[in-house]
Order: C-alpha cells, then structure tokens, then sequence
C-alpha cells in the first residue's frame, strides 16, 4: 500500500522515505531555497526553522505508524489520524541551511 501524508506543500516536510523495518524509517527532504518561511525567518541569515525540522519528523512517524496500521486502514470505512502530543528535550545542534 503506498502510504501518503494528508499535508500539501507548503507544510510537506518530506518528499520520500522508506521503511526499513518494524521499528525503523527514514525519510528525505529538500529545503527549498526559495520557500517563503525564509523570507522572513531571519532574512540577514536564512536559517530553516526548527519548529519545521520538527514537523518534518511528526510527518515521518506519522508515515510510520501509518505503515504499522496498514491492516486496519486497509478495512473499508476505516480512518486513522496521527497527532504528535509532546516534545521533550530538543536539541538543534546546527542550522539547516536552504538548499540542504
């Protein structure tokens, strides 16, 4: 089943990813160098937003656990949302830059 996130540009933070097991997933994205978050999220030195690397990892687990509930989503009439609720302890430990 190809899996696919309800979000449309310019809030999708991922262009593809793959599962790679039970536990495991990753996936890819490429910030646009002329996204319009960046124009105003320090337009001196355009850094990608942290709350938007964030959103691009809810939007990856959100993937994934579509893929773990893959049998009940198959059901007919069945619908099934993911939320993140919390974020604890986050680290930027460098900047994301446009192009990246």
């Amino acid at each position: 089943m190809k899996l696919s996130l309800p979000h449309k540009k310019p809030i999708l933070f991922v262009d593809s990813h793959h599962i790679v097991n039970e536990e495991d997933i990753t996936a890819k994205y490429a910030v646009p160098v002329d996204h319009p978050v960046l124009k105003g999220h320090f337009p001196h030195f355009r850094i990608w937003p942290g709350i938007h690397l964030i959103e691009g990892m809810s939007q990856t687990a959100g993937l994934h656990a579509m893929h773990l509930a893959s049998e009940k989503l198959s059901e007919p009439g069945t619908k099934y949302v993911t939320m993140l609720s919390t974020v604890d302890k986050v680290k930027f430990r460098r900047p994301v830059m446009p192009g990246a």
